[in-house]
């Protein structure tokens, strides 16, 4: 009994584990969409966007951030 309290302590801990990790396809994922929302940042700036442009306002009534949205979508290049 002990036995088999034991081993399934054993694979709930282990799939736990497993789960919690982050694998480097996720970590490579990750790290693109981020660079994704820094380089439509960067392509607003450089279509004459500032940067209290970029970071007020709502998305429904922000140009600049409904162009970055847009551009996170492949609207936008």
């Amino acid at each position: 009994m002990r036995f088999v309290l034991l081993a399934a302590a054993a694979a709930l801990s282990m799939g736990i584990a497993t789960s919690l990790t982050v694998s480097p396809a996720d970590a490579q994922k990750k790290k693109q969409a981020s660079m994704s929302v820094n380089e439509c940042i960067d392509l607003a700036r450089q279509r004459g966007y500032t940067e209290s442009d970029i970071s007020g306002g709502g998305p429904g009534r922000n140009p600049a951030a409904r162009f970055v949205r847009r551009c996170l979508e492949g609207k936008q290049r």
